[in-house]
């Protein structure tokens, strides 16, 4: 499975979510094209081109909601909303990549710690 996102300038978003996803990409099949594995089949690929609506944001699930808002803060410079929950159930913030593209984070409050 992939899901793609444009982006306006591949290097800059190559460096941007290399940050937010705490490593360089997977694969850099074309000049224009990067790609992450984010879970086992499943990849994030960024291509270079005009952003495309999107229904709902992209949420990446965390550990440590809180602990990783701040790192992204701190690391992407991001307006990121404040963390929103439905207890015993999900914990979600939103904020836009450089170019528009709305993502997130949420924690499964389900499991046990």
């Amino acid at each position: 499975m992939t899901f793609q996102l444009r982006v306006t300038d591949i290097d800059l978003a190559a460096s941007w979510y290399s940050d937010l996803l705490g490593r360089a990409p997977d694969l850099s099949p074309q000049v224009e094209l990067v790609e992450w594995e984010v879970i086992p089949n499943c990849w994030l690929q960024l291509a270079r081109g005009h952003r495309m609506w999107l229904g709902g944001p992209v949420r990446f699930e965390v550990e440590d909601i809180e602990m990783e808002r701040e790192r992204l803060r701190d690391a992407l410079e991001a307006e990121i909303s404040e963390i929103e929950r439905v207890e015993s159930l999900a914990a979600w913030c939103n904020f836009p990549d450089p170019f528009g593209n709305r993502l997130g984070l949420f924690q499964d409050l389900s499991r046990p710690a």
